[in-house]
């Protein structure tokens, strides 16, 4: 379950780069000046020690609309790397930006050091870059919601009622179950309680419950964004 909260931290960190660069890219559109160098662009691939240029000097062209993030899969039994890529690997849209779905794959070794794409251990997490269109409506939720929690107070006064505990008012400003454990220390240390023992009427500051609210849908928003980047069920057909 670390590993797993671990990977999603990575990933929202790069994704919310990603949507960084996107607007400034729009700003740049606007102003007419947008330059692309192959300088910058090896420059980006080493700083991240992600992307790698084939043996071959394949040039990848990212197509036109198109960004890449990166998110994550639970390995099931008898799962490959390879199985995994196809589910993403839509060939009118990756072809131009990786060789073939070998190419592909071995992107997600590297970025998993895996030594062997087909022999990875079930029950673990992998991280997956993936294609997608820069007016994603999910991402586009998902970045508005991620404002609106910046611009809320994080801590708000609350007012003790009948049958609260401290677990139970930090599912309030938790997006999930795990999240609330580790909110429950928070709210002890920002009150200077000892224990997570409370009266009726007693004023302590608790997580803002709006976050909580927002954190939930972002969640759902994260799920559909991971679904809309897989190849389609009738595409696939």
């Amino acid at each position: 379950m670390e590993e797993i909260r671990s990977n999603q931290g990575r990933i929202a960190n790069v994704n919310r780069r990603q949507l960084e660069r996107r607007r400034k890219k729009q700003l740049q559109r606007r102003k007419k000046v947008l330059v692309i160098s192959a300088a910058g662009i090896l420059t980006v691939a080493t700083l991240f020690g992600i992307h790698k240029f084939n043996k071959n000097d394949f040039e990848r062209v990212m197509p036109e609309g198109y960004m890449q993030i990166y998110t994550t899969e639970q390995v099931e039994r008898n799962d490959t790397l390879t199985s995994i890529a196809e589910e993403y690997y839509d060939d009118d849209i990756y072809d131009s930006y990786y060789e073939d779905i070998n190419d592909y794959v071995e992107e997600i070794a590297d970025i998993n050091n895996i030594s062997n794409p087909n022999r990875i251990d079930p029950y673990t997490t992998v991280i997956i870059p993936a294609l997608t269109e820069e007016n994603n409506i999910y991402m586009e939720q998902i970045e508005a919601i991620d404002t609106q929690i910046d611009q809320l107070p994080k801590w708000v006064d609350y007012e003790v009622q009948a049958g609260d505990t401290i677990l139970g008012l930090s599912y309030l400003g938790a997006g999930n179950t795990d999240e609330a454990y580790s909110i429950q220390y928070s709210i002890m240390d920002r009150n200077d309680l000892d224990n997570s023992t409370i009266v009726i009427g007693q004023h302590i500051q608790i997580v803002n419950p709006e976050i909580g609210a927002l954190k939930k849908e972002r969640e759902l928003l994260r799920e559909k964004l991971h679904e809309s980047l897989k190849v389609s069920t009738e595409k696939s057909l």
